[in-house]
């Protein structure tokens, strides 16, 4: 469900709408619903756009970027950026165990002995030897990861640790080919082999400059699937009859009921009036096979018929009641 906060006053708690994001497959009647609240639950969720069902996969307890995330143009595969921030990794075990082995247990007066030790350690034969043996084991883990799955899972069938916040993600090119977002080299272990081919990112992606954050994807995936980018971070998708759709994304501090980035939607005539004004819809889209603008807003899902707009918005979904569970994938 929504998260419940308190005033400064001590007032009764309010509910604050669940963050939905949404990804429409390129050349399926499938989309991927990401439903987030509160900050450190996401909910993993199929959408069938023939039927507008909505069929749950899995819950993930930590920190999770629908904007590095993509599906494959089949929609039968996701590509995810998650973190467990404070877990540590398995080569920071092994590296402290070898300091503590020449220092005995580590205390403050260590100091610069610690770090000399540190960087000796980190970047000797012994240490690359053992990397390269738990990656092969796939003893190997770390506090960040990309990871491939079959929607509406998570359970990697491919799997590269990140080890940070910066970078992460990917773009599917074709279905079975994927450009992962790591660091410019950078150091990732890329755990167990899955059938996907691993390619360059698209030039689009170094002509942002959120270096390392979540427009690296994001942007170029909207450029991919038919927005035209345009000054100041809008971005604008023609709809039927003359009519466009517009994005303002928007970085700055987190508020209620949003992160860092959010987004703000108009539709507009061709003359550039606004003709709809989706200034609480978070998160839109054109599904072009039904004529239809989809939208987030106050964490339900809606539609709206492009003929004139006239008509209500249809709410499809409402994922606010929704509470977080342990599903295991099914594979």
């Amino acid at each position: 469900m929504g998260d419940k906060k308190s005033n400064a006053k001590g007032e009764s708690p309010h509910l604050i709408a669940a963050r939905i994001h949404a990804i429409l497959a390129r050349e399926s009647d499938t989309a991927v619903v990401f439903r987030r609240g509160p900050s450190n639950k996401t909910a993993v969720l199929k959408w069938d756009l023939q039927t507008d069902s909505f069929d749950i996969g899995q819950w993930f307890y930590g920190s999770f970027y629908p904007y590095r995330c993509d599906i494959s143009p089949d929609g039968r595969h996701l590509v995810y950026f998650a973190a467990k921030y404070g877990r540590g990794s398995s080569m920071d075990e092994y590296i402290e165990s070898r300091i503590k082995a020449e220092l005995g247990e580590i205390s403050w007066f260590h100091g610069e002995r610690y770090y000399q030790r540190m960087e000796r350690i980190v970047n000797d034969t012994a240490t690359r030897r053992e990397r390269e043996r738990q990656i092969k084991t796939g003893e190997y883990s770390d506090c960040s990861w990309t990871a491939i799955s079959r929607v509406p899972y998570l359970r990697a069938v491919s799997l590269w640790f990140n080890g940070t916040g910066w970078n992460g993600g990917g773009l599917f090119v074709d279905n079975g080919k994927v450009a992962i977002n790591h660091a410019p080299g950078g150091s990732v272990a890329k755990i167990g082999g899955g059938r996907f081919v691993e390619v360059a990112p698209p030039e689009s992606c170094s002509d942002w400059k959120y270096k390392g954050e979540c427009p690296m994807v994001y942007f170029p995936r909207l450029v991919r699937d038919g927005w035209n980018a345009l000054p100041k971070e809008v971005f604008e998708k023609p709809l039927d009859g003359g009519m466009t759709l517009k994005k303002f994304f928007i970085c700055g501090s987190p508020g209620e009921g949003h992160g860092c980035y959010w987004e703000r939607h108009v539709i507009c005539d061709d003359s550039g009036q606004v003709v709809v004004d989706g200034a609480d819809w978070s998160w839109a889209d054109y599904d072009r096979p039904r004529a239809r603008v989809v939208f987030a807003a106050n964490g339900a899902i809606y539609s709206l018929r492009c003929k004139g707009f006239l008509a209500a918005p249809k709410k499809l979904h409402d994922f606010n009641n929704m509470k977080y569970e342990r599903i295991k994938a099914p594979y």
